[in-house]
């Protein structure tokens, strides 16, 4: 497609005498416009190649082809990203509400271990400071 065919420059023929406007600048006639509009179609027409219309109904043929085959597998692509995204809906909401549930076992059970610890400084005050005492130096270290 990159040769252009040799085409000479357009070539309008002069008007005839059915074409040419009287003095008086009166308008057209329909016969003198639609003969003159025939004229300039005609000489239009003389200008075109009629491989390189062939040339250009293929390339947009091709073209179309591959548009159509892009098309497909976009419509492919986002059917597969659609069917991933409603799996990875459906994970991510089994995830969160075993997220949720392990939070609320673990604010039980460290309420639990709170219950714990008082009533052992309740019932052991002696043995649970004893017991702090060790945890903090085992920090410490």
């Amino acid at each position: 497609m990159n040769r252009r065919p040799n085409i000479p420059p357009l070539n309008i023929p002069p008007p005839s005498s059915v074409e040419t406007c009287p003095s008086d600048n009166s308008p057209l006639t329909d016969n003198e416009d639609t003969a003159r509009e025939e004229s300039l179609i005609q000489c239009l027409l003389s200008q075109i190649d009629e491989n390189s219309v062939s040339e250009i109904i293929a390339y947009q043929k091709k073209c179309l082809e591959r548009l159509e085959k892009t098309n497909a597998m976009l419509e492919n692509c986002q059917h597969i990203s659609e069917t991933r995204l409603a799996s990875s809906a459906r994970d991510i909401a089994t995830g969160r509400a075993k997220i949720v549930e392990i939070k609320t076992d673990l604010e039980h059970i460290i309420r639990k271990i709170g219950i714990i610890k008082r009533t052992l400084k309740e019932k052991y005050p002696e043995q649970y400071k004893i017991s702090e005492e060790m945890f903090k130096r085992g920090d410490e270290e």
